[in-house]
């Protein structure tokens, strides 16, 4: 009876102690957890029950009322609606009137385009919304800078018309927002607890948490929970969370490692590496092909060595992007190899039309130099790659 009687004074001592009022803080805390886990379908918990989604037709891919997603959706949603505005105003500003209604205007893709890209690159983008909307209309499905410059764009409805559309559309907008939206995580935890709420987590047995098992096989006596500290109390729930974890040892993480020679390369003899000594190779024949352009189209611009030719970016531009829409990066490749140079870091077009694009080998020198680097680069690729995954489990 004397140990009984010792047993329920120190089981009595820890309900009244301060730190009885911890352990049931962190038992909620652990309850919390896995009721969140048994919510979560990837969750490995036994008896988990993750709600089906069901997602209504006219709600699929719509983001869910009240979020933060929805917030931002509808701000896009009004940005775009006033690019097409300022769209339809440059149109009505710089077009021709309609003879027979000569407050709707008409203008060429090609015009609106030079006028509208010092404004914004979405030129294209903005049309083809503004006639999804009914408030112009073009030929064709897709309109293509050059191709298309010739292409008539009319207005169906005035700039007084389309300003009423917009204000209509921002008040629905307003209206439709919600006051204070919610991160779309909570809205979902919310829909899937109203929607199947999660089986009750079985009781935490105070006497199997704070009593764990030590490595003599031995218990912990309440004696010693008493004389335990907060953190020791912690470390038993968290040893208690993340016992079924996997941790990747220490010797297999000191393995992967990567050097710092070795750093953003692919592993040696694996099949990212041969993709990209291949792509290597394609790029090489790239700017030979760019460099026999400039030396048959450009004029030459040394006395002492005539085989060296220069051309203006815009013309070459043209040329090659008949073969090839990578003629920039192209250009900016064979400049860091030294075979070409131009000032400036980027070309762009129209803006950079008249910068000139100089050899600084001759034709000859750069198809020796491109087939030296060729060879250098066969004679690297393995004869039986293998997968990536496969090289590092080994």
């Amino acid at each position: 009876m004397a140990d009984v009687d010792h047993e329920l004074g120190s089981i009595r001592f820890i309900v009244d102690a301060p730190l009885s009022s911890k352990v049931a803080m962190f038992n909620n805390r652990v309850n919390q957890h896995k009721q969140s886990q048994f919510l979560n379908p990837f969750s490995q918990e036994d008896g988990r029950k993750s709600p089906r989604p069901s997602i209504a037709k006219d709600e699929y891919g719509k983001p869910i009322a009240g979020s933060l997603t929805e917030m931002r959706g509808h701000k896009a949603n009004m940005h775009v609606w006033k690019e097409i505005y300022d769209l339809c105003k440059i149109i009505d500003d710089e077009g021709t009137p309609n003879p027979e209604n000569p407050e709707l205007k008409a203008i060429l893709f090609g015009e609106i385009f030079n006028i509208y890209t010092h404004i914004s690159d979405k030129c294209v983008g903005l049309l083809l919304r503004a006639r999804k909307h009914g408030l112009l209309d073009f030929e064709g499905e897709m309109l293509f800078q050059r191709r298309d410059d010739d292409v008539p764009i009319y207005m169906l409805k005035t700039c007084n018309e389309i300003r009423e559309i917009i204000k209509e559309k921002e008040g629905q907008l307003s209206r439709s927002v919600s006051p204070a939206p919610l991160p779309t995580t909570v809205l979902m935890n919310m829909n899937r607890r109203s929607a199947s709420p999660a089986p009750p987590p079985k009781e935490t047995n105070m006497s199997e948490i704070l009593r764990p098992k030590s490595t003599e096989g031995t218990y912990i006596t309440y004696v010693e929970i008493q004389n335990a500290s907060l953190w020791d109390i912690l470390a038993l729930f968290i040893g208690e969370m993340l016992e079924n974890r996997q941790v990747t040892p220490p010797a297999e993480m000191a393995q992967r490692r990567v050097n710092k020679d070795e750093y953003g390369r692919p592993v040696a003899g694996s099949l990212t590496e041969m993709r990209g000594q291949k792509a290597d190779i394609h790029i090489s024949k790239e700017i030979v092909q760019l460099c026999e352009i400039i030396d048959s189209e450009g004029e030459s611009i040394s006395e002492e060595n005539p085989d060296l030719k220069g051309i203006c970016f815009g013309d070459l531009f043209s040329l090659y992007t008949h073969i090839s829409n990578k003629v920039v990066g192209v250009l900016l490749r064979a400049r860091k190899h030294k075979l070409i140079d131009f000032e400036g870091e980027m070309l762009f077009q129209r803006r950079d039309d008249e910068v000139p694009i100089y050899m600084l080998k001759t034709l000859a020198e750069i198809k020796a130099q491109v087939r030296e680097h060729q060879d250098d680069v066969e004679s690297q690729m393995c004869a039986n790659p293998k997968a990536t995954n496969v090289l590092l489990d080994k």
